[in-house]
Order: C-alpha cells, then sequence, then structure tokens
C-alpha cells in the first residue's frame, strides 16, 4: 500500500511520473498468492500435487503454519482442536493476519498476555484472515 511504502521511505516519484504520463499499472494476479500469507499455510499444510520431497522442502525451510479457522489440525504428530491448541500452548505461536506489512497485525504468543492472546485467537478464528505460525 501506498501508506506502508512512504512510511519505509520508498519515493514514489518515480510512479507518480508515469501516471502523469498516461502510464498505468496491471500487476499480475498471482503477485496476490505472494503478498498473502495464506498462502505459506496452504504450501505449510501440503497440497495435493506436492511430491514427497516437496514436502520434505516445505518441512525444512518453511514454519509449520496453519489457517485459522475453527477445524481441527495436526500438531506435532498429533490431531488437535485448533483453538484449544492455541490457547493451551500461547508460548509456540504467532498470529498473524494474512495481509499485513513491517510487522504490524502480528501477535507474539511468548509476549502477550493470556487475555491479549485470548483475544487475539478468539478474533482470528471469527474473521478467519489470519495465520498461525510455531
Amino acid at each position: 500500500a501506498v501508506d506502508d511504502w512512504r512510511d519505509l521511505g520508498i519515493g514514489l516519484e518515480p510512479v507518480h511520473s508515469a501516471v502523469s504520463r498516461g502510464a498505468l499499472l496491471f500487476p499480475p494476479q498471482s503477485s496476490y498468492l505472494i503478498a498473502n500469507k495464506k498462502t505459506l499455510a496452504w504450501i505449510s499444510e501440503g497440497l495435493p500435487w506436492m511430491t514427497e520431497d516437496d514436502r520434505e522442502l516445505v518441512a525444512r525451510y518453511l514454519p509449520w503454519t496453519r489457517l485459522v479457522h475453527p477445524r481441527k489440525v495436526e500438531w506435532r504428530g498429533v490431531r488437535h482442536d485448533l483453538a484449544a491448541l492455541l490457547l493451551e500452548n500461547r508460548r509456540d505461536f504467532v498470529l498473524k493476519k494474512a495481509i499485513g506489512m513491517m510487522g504490524l497485525q502480528v501477535v507474539l504468543g511468548p509476549y502477550a498476555t493470556d487475555q491479549e492472546w485470548e483475544g487475539a485467537v478468539t478474533a482470528a478464528l471469527a474473521d478467519r484472515d489470519s495465520i498461525v505460525q510455531e
């Protein structure tokens, strides 16, 4: 977003200059996938077309990541209700909005109070637009 660019000190002059000359920018739809952290959850959980080598690569380099909504998940080899898992293991997890930047809209379980964490988990479960990472 433009405000994020300004906050980061990224100059917008080239964009303004191009627009003043009538240029239009049409980023590919695939750019949305890169910007959305839900993609990390899909990859972490595994997609049907992934090979065993793909899954091993993901397990090695991507933290355990899941979409946050009421459901069962597997964590450390055991099936859990996601809400209960998050509430009972706050220190192991980080909640993030699917679209966010610069660490905003992130709740670090180890540094949140029980009340802050419970509120963040409840909101994330309701809005279905967050991920959780180990």
